[in-house]
């Protein structure tokens, strides 16, 4: 916030994960792209049954990409 953000040892912190952020977010959107059953996913996240659901959603769609990444390569 407005105060702390001013300080000098704030803003390298706060460029650090705003960095971080981006690249998550490129990610997220790279893999929306590539895998449009992810912009699809609506789960309301009300237990860890449907937690577990969304999360294992994701990481299908994240091995599959590695896996492809990887039958490309060779």
């Amino acid at each position: 916030k407005a105060p702390a953000r001013d300080i000098p040892n704030n803003e390298v912190f706060n460029n650090h994960v705003s960095m971080v952020r981006i690249r998550s977010e490129h990610a997220i959107g790279y893999l929306k792209g590539r895998f449009h059953s992810l912009k699809g996913l609506r789960v309301s996240i009300r237990d860890s049954r449907s937690h577990k659901y969304a999360t294992y959603w994701v990481a299908a769609c994240i091995g599959v990409h590695a896996f492809a990444m990887q039958c490309e390569a060779e």
